[in-house]
């Protein structure tokens, strides 16, 4: 069983174009993609539709062949990092390939809440959840606030660097989102595979708001967000844009998110060894 462990995790994080990047990696003939694309094993979260099993973990990956590349995407093994870290080494060992992917944390808080809300987890105006005051119960990851904590990034990303130093990729969704080719090929050579392959670009798991009530309850139903990747993306985007809006972040919000964020965006740039001051120019 052994050689069906996975070499290659993406560890996070959430709202930053983890769901698109697995599916685009899935297409590759040389990667073999867990069919559960977060099952969350490292962070033991222990939600009921997570694996929290080592022999329910190793089923993933029962189906992969010859692939040079076996990899699962779950978003909480960065900052689930005291949990995560230890039972990635003692189950993977220290040179597991590892891929972050980092978004402007004021865009990524935003477009958590707006997920939230299409999902039926949220209904509280902005100028209440962004608050260090805020608690959403019923998180399904147990954070007071998600919004806020998932988008502080250097104090995470420092033990990760300790534990894993150059087999940690960190990358950004900003690059992502403006040539999404040459970053696909970045990855591909991160991994050693090969590069000239071209994938089936879809952005997946776009956050807005519905436009009602009923859009709102409807997406709401557990199975319906289960089946939502897999709608093609031919009949999915039309359908996006009919029950969703964008909405963009108020002036107000966004100053207070720069001002919550400026030391840690600093300092992140410090260990990434990346200008990130263009966060701060929204």
């Amino acid at each position: 069983m052994k050689e069906k462990l996975p070499n290659f995790l993406i560890i996070g994080v959430p709202k930053a174009g983890t769901t698109s990047v697995y599916f685009w990696l899935k297409q590759h003939p040389e990667v073999f993609m867990s069919p559960i694309k977060e099952p969350h094993y490292f962070s033991q979260i222990g939600n009921k539709d997570h694996i929290t099993k080592w022999e329910d973990y190793l089923k993933l990956f029962e189906a992969a062949k010859h692939e040079k590349v076996r990899g699962e995407a779950s978003t909480s093994y960065f900052h689930f990092y005291k949990t995560s870290i230890p039972l990635i080494k003692e189950k993977l060992g220290k040179h597991i390939k590892l891929l972050l992917i980092l978004r402007n944390p004021i865009e990524r808080a935003w477009s958590h809440y707006q997920y939230y809300i299409k999902l039926g987890r949220e209904n509280n105006k902005p100028h209440k959840v962004f608050s260090y005051n805020y608690i959403l119960h019923n998180e399904p990851w147990g954070i007071k606030n998600p919004y806020l904590e998932f988008s502080f990034y250097s104090s995470a990303l420092e033990i990760w660097y300790e534990n894993f130093e150059e087999n940690l990729k960190v990358m950004l969704f900003e690059d992502m989102k403006r040539n999404p080719l040459n970053f696909i090929q970045e990855i591909y050579d991160f991994l050693n595979i090969n590069n000239s392959f071209i994938p089936k670009f879809e952005i997946r798991n776009v956050s807005g708001k519905p436009r009602n009530k009923l859009i709102s309850k409807f997406l709401s139903i557990e199975i319906i967000q289960k089946l939502i990747p897999y709608i093609p993306a031919s009949i999915k985007k039309p359908l996006r844009n009919l029950v969703l809006k964008k909405e963009e972040i108020p002036e107000d919000i966004k100053d207070e998110l720069k001002e919550i964020y400026y030391k840690d965006i600093i300092k992140t740039s410090k260990i990434i060894n990346k200008d990130l001051s263009f966060w701060l120019e929204l």
